[in-house]
């Protein structure tokens, strides 16, 4: 999970964090924007809940956050605006995961995409996630003046050049909004999961999501590698074959003859039919055995 909180010091930041963790779980927990350093950032670390980190300086700009009971993560590489790490998970293959905070501004943002590069010539799955301040494409932003196709350009080199792809999200589009108002709002997709081939072919199955803005002018990033499918209930059906047996033509007519208990009303259509779904089934186990 990301979240650029613009500033941990913030007396709502451990109280949004941990709802956050209770409910989300991260495995890996990067903030972006702390703003803190030293003993204020082991503090915080403990109040999270977490046994491990690494912090870029306080200027600058992100920590990631961990329990190396679930997962242990070596830096190989640390800079003002970036960690690179490798992440060991039991029992399954180690992977680089870089978070990042780009600069806003370009020619400081260079100096990221030249380490990106240098990342990606590892031949090994790689993961790269955290504000990159910069527009993929003229969707990603709403409001305000258009990107030039040099903004657009930018970030689809970094990509062709590191063989990276844009792992697409769920929820809302735009990461990061101006918080204007009268028309004024602008609303851009700051925050992505860049990742390469690899690391498709290692969690084949992850999935990204935008969730909600908690105090900040950023949305909470959530990365799930293993995602747990929840498969809906087959919707009630009546069966052909139903239709022609007499046994369920009485069932249905039992259930169409029924009244509230105490009224003198028939029930209402919406009633009869969630009496008849439930009815219906527990008949068809009884009497077909299926």
């Amino acid at each position: 999970m990301t979240w650029n909180c613009r500033g941990a010091a913030k007396p709502s930041f451990v109280r949004v964090a941990r709802d956050l963790i209770s409910h989300y779980k991260p495995t890996i927990f990067v903030v972006l924007e702390t703003r803190v350093g030293g003993d204020q950032a082991s503090q915080i670390r403990r109040r999270l809940g977490y046994t491990h980190s690494l912090l870029v300086d306080s200027q600058g700009f992100s920590c990631g956050l961990w329990n190396k009971s679930e997962v242990d993560i070596q830096a190989t590489s640390v800079s003002r605006w970036a960690i690179h790490a490798v992440v060991n998970v039991p029992a399954a293959k180690p992977w680089v995961l870089s978070s990042i905070y780009a600069s806003n501004n370009p020619k400081m943002r260079h100096q990221v995409w030249n380490e990106l590069k240098t990342v990606s010539d590892i031949d090994c799955p790689l993961g790269v996630i955290g504000g990159l301040n910069v527009l993929h494409s003229l969707s990603d932003k709403k409001g305000g003046i258009l990107p030039t196709y040099s903004d657009i350009n930018e970030l689809n080199n970094v990509m062709n050049v590191c063989h990276l792809m844009d792992k697409k999200p769920t929820g809302p589009r735009f990461t990061w909004t101006s918080k204007q108002v009268n028309g004024r709002n602008i609303q851009e997709r700051l925050d992505r999961l860049l990742i390469n081939d690899l690391w498709q072919l290692m969690f084949p199955n992850a999935q990204v999501s935008h969730l909600h803005v908690y105090n900040s002018d950023h949305r909470v990033f959530m990365v799930d590698t293993s995602p747990t499918f929840k498969f809906r209930p087959r919707p009630f059906r009546i069966e052909a074959m139903w239709l022609q047996d007499i046994r369920f033509k009485h069932l249905v007519a039992q259930i169409w003859a029924q009244r509230e208990s105490g009224a003198e009303s028939s029930l209402s259509l919406a009633q009869k039919f969630r009496i008849l779904a439930l009815e219906a089934k527990l008949w068809n186990k009884s009497k077909t055995g299926s």
